[in-house]
């Protein structure tokens, strides 16, 4: 009876040693549907970035009825919003990424977490700032804030796309997408 609980503790650490291995890990996640839900969510995240970002802001002071700071204000608002729903969107595509097998795929999301940080943290309420100042009829002084978060929003797009560009070439040369 002892020789049997020794040996199912030991069956029982070798199961434990084998599936912390690299190998089980790797063939556990790595399976087409991990791809395609990282091609899904970069592209989706890519896309409301651009819509957002770069079509739907800059349109919007296009607009001659909208005054400033009501633009501003809607401005304030939709970003916002938007920075929580970057967060979601970039904690799946990090997870989705940390169960590739390429490591830059994990590095670019950990960038595109680290620029969303740096929106949520510094730039925003900066932002925000600037524009409580503008809706008390001040003008504030010039800065390159807007310059920054532009510049990160690129770089996340740009990221985004190569994340879905090399998940979509996993998916088309994998053997388990049939044509219909």
């Amino acid at each position: 009876m002892f020789a049997l609980a020794q040996r199912s503790r030991l069956l029982s650490r070798q199961m434990c040693a084998y599936a912390a291995t690299t190998e089980f890990c790797m063939t556990a996640i790595h399976r087409p549907h991990w791809r395609a839900a990282t091609l899904a969510t970069s592209c989706i995240y890519a896309g409301a970035l651009a819509g957002v970002s770069f079509l739907a802001t800059p349109v919007k002071f296009l607009a001659p009825s909208l005054q400033l700071p009501v633009a501003l204000d809607v401005g304030r608002y939709t970003f916002f919003v938007f920075n929580k729903v970057e967060w979601a969107a970039t904690m799946i595509v990090l997870v989705c990424c940390l169960f590739s097998r390429a490591r830059w795929k994990t590095i670019a999301a950990l960038v595109i977490a680290g620029a969303v940080a740096a929106d949520t943290i510094w730039l925003l309420p900066a932002l925000d700032a600037r524009v409580a100042t503008i809706m008390r009829g001040q003008w504030p002084e010039s800065s390159w804030l807007h310059q920054a978060y532009i510049g990160l929003d690129i770089a996340k797009f740009v990221l985004l796309i190569a994340i879905s560009a090399n998940a979509w070439s996993q998916l088309a040369g994998s053997r388990t997408i049939r044509a219909a």
